[in-house]
């Protein structure tokens, strides 16, 4: 164990204290989970997030191919999908989406993009298991030497909880008239992730040990 490996295994020591839930991925098409992930995803984009099922998305996803390319992943809980991200190599849906995130897109040559992060809106940690899903798939990406680090977008008014994840915003919001909201940039290096979570793992076992290596009755 080391620096750089600890993050992961303290975690993996941490999703056991949660009997009931399980990590699913990598994904592709021809994964038995796949429909499963997909269909989770698809309910959450009808209730929370409508523009994504938009003729002009629906274009960018079928011209980029970005779910067949992608990497998913999700998690189980009591045999039902709780949450679910899907991870894509170049060329990026954020470059497709506007001219300005297409130019500061060049800055994160060999990044994966994050993206579909959803949680189901019952959790009532939903910023828990976010955690436990990023760093998981980060885990997979790192490990296999498929990313430098990982990117997205989001809207402004998420880029908060999304720094909870251990993501910086680069600060230049940008308005994407398809989706009728502005948008930041996010992003971190493989090796400011692995710090971050050593951190936050740091400080979960000094100050609160007891509370974070129990399953919360509401899970």
């Amino acid at each position: 164990m080391n620096a750089f490996t600890f993050p992961y295994e303290a975690v993996d020591q941490w999703i056991k204290t949660f009997p009931k839930l399980r990590v699913l991925g990598p994904l592709t098409p021809t994964s038995a989970d796949y429909a499963r992930v997909l269909e989770f995803r698809m309910e959450w984009h009808k209730k929370d997030a409508p523009y994504l099922m938009d003729a002009t998305q629906l274009e960018i996803e079928q011209t980029l191919q970005l779910d067949e390319r992608s990497l998913h992943f999700a998690l189980e809980s009591d045999g039902a999908i709780i949450a679910c991200v899907r991870a894509t190599p170049p060329p990026l849906e954020l470059s497709a989406l506007s001219e300005e995130f297409c130019v500061r897109a060049a800055a994160y040559s060999g990044y994966y993009e994050f993206s579909r992060l959803c949680t189901n809106r019952s959790l009532g940690r939903k910023a828990l298991y976010a955690s436990m899903l990023v760093v998981k798939a980060a885990q997979y990406l790192f490990s296999n030497q498929l990313a430098k680090g990982i990117v997205g977008i989001c809207r402004d008014s998420r880029v908060t909880y999304m720094k909870r994840l251990g993501l910086h915003s680069d600060g230049f919001p940008v308005w994407l008239e398809a989706r009728q909201g502005n948008y930041e940039l996010l992003y971190a290096s493989k090796y400011e992730l692995l710090n971050f979570y050593l951190a936050r793992l740091g400080e979960v076992l000094n100050e609160r040990p007891r509370e974070a290596l129990r399953e919360p009755e509401t899970a």
